[in-house]
């Protein structure tokens, strides 16, 4: 398996854990979540399935409510949620 591709797996299963671990810490559901990300609980679990497939229509409001904060970055600026 390639460098990068192992990467990847591991960035998907660090995502993964974190939106777990707030779901633990809130005592949330996969339908809590579901309902916070304003998607069916079947696309839940294919979203966690592949966290990369999250659009952020979908994603940060689970953000907000699991107080998560992500930072995206840019050459000349960055946006911090």
């Amino acid at each position: 398996m390639s460098k990068f591709k192992n990467k990847f797996e591991e960035t998907r299963g660090i995502i993964r854990d974190y939106i777990q671990g707030g779901m633990a810490k809130k005592n949330l559901k996969p339908k809590d979540m579901a309902a916070i990300a304003h998607i069916t609980e079947r696309t839940w679990y294919s979203r966690m399935k592949q966290p990369e497939t999250f659009t952020l229509k979908e994603l940060i409001p689970v953000l907000i409510k699991l107080d998560i904060s992500i930072k995206i970055y840019r050459k000349d600026e960055d946006l911090t949620c």
